[in-house]
């Protein structure tokens, strides 16, 4: 079997307990990218796609049935629009109602462009933020 099959039979039998509340839970990041390393997390997302599901509530459900220093768990629509992006570019199904609806679903997150910041941009930042806080800029 495998490396990327294990995977998915880890996370539908870890996962098996939610299948019935949610509409997919969904494998991204390194795992999803193929870029994993022994170090790695699981990033899993949950799909509800449904309104009426008590988020607190599934959060706390997996919690105290999943090994959470195995997995790194968000909720679909939770995210913010960065996270929504970069789950709907690589992704693999673990478990999914309608993969066709599920990509229809996930579609509009590809509308989101991400923002490249240049060093210079992010230094800025790091120095306002380093200003407003009463600290000194490092000299080079």
């Amino acid at each position: 079997m495998k490396a990327q099959d294990r995977i998915i039979k880890k996370v539908r039998e870890d996962f098996l307990f939610i299948r019935d509340r949610c509409f997919a839970v969904l494998i991204f990041g390194s795992y999803a990218r193929g870029e994993e390393s022994p170090c790695s997390d699981i990033d899993v997302c949950i799909v509800l796609k449904e309104g009426s599901i008590n988020k607190g509530i599934l959060y706390q459900d997996v919690y105290e049935n999943v090994r959470m220093d195995e997995y790194d768990v968000v909720i679909f629509e939770s995210c913010d629009e960065h996270l929504k992006y970069e789950i709907s570019k690589d992704y693999i199904i673990a478990y999914c109602n309608n993969p066709e609806e599920l990509k229809k679903y996930l579609t509009p997150s590809f509308g989101y462009t991400p923002v490249k910041k240049t060093r210079e941009d992010l230094l800025n930042e790091l120095g306002a933020v380093l200003n407003a806080t009463g600290q000194n800029i490092p000299e080079n």
